[in-house]
């Protein structure tokens, strides 16, 4: 399965703790069938900051400048976590960021 993650429209700190936890998610399932990536749906002059604090992090981020993501998850309120299996369905949902969250991806990965 893949989680994907819509980064949230203002940077910060709740932000950054929220790439930090995915990328450690990312890191845990390395080599396994589990993508761990950012989609990022700001415009360009928040797309460079957000995709810099996910690359020092190591984590893959999604430049999604058509929405094409968005539109087909149909995302509402930011940042939500999905986690989306191989066929494209959507397996788990977590609205709005609050520690720990990866803690409710893992429990449906095992």
């Amino acid at each position: 399965g893949s989680a994907g993650h819509r980064l949230p429209p203002r940077r910060g700190g709740t932000c950054q703790a929220q790439l930090a936890e995915l990328a450690d998610l990312g890191r845990r399932y390395a080599g396994q069938e589990v993508a761990v990536l950012a989609v990022n749906i700001d415009g360009a002059e928040r797309r460079e900051a957000a995709t810099s604090a996910a690359a020092r992090l190591g984590l893959t981020v999604l430049r999604d400048d058509a929405q094409a993501v968005a539109r087909t998850y149909d995302l509402g309120a930011l940042p939500v976590t999905l986690l989306i299996d191989p066929d494209g369905r959507i397996r788990g949902t977590w609205d709005r960021y609050r520690p720990g969250t990866t803690a409710g991806l893992e429990t449906e990965l095992t």
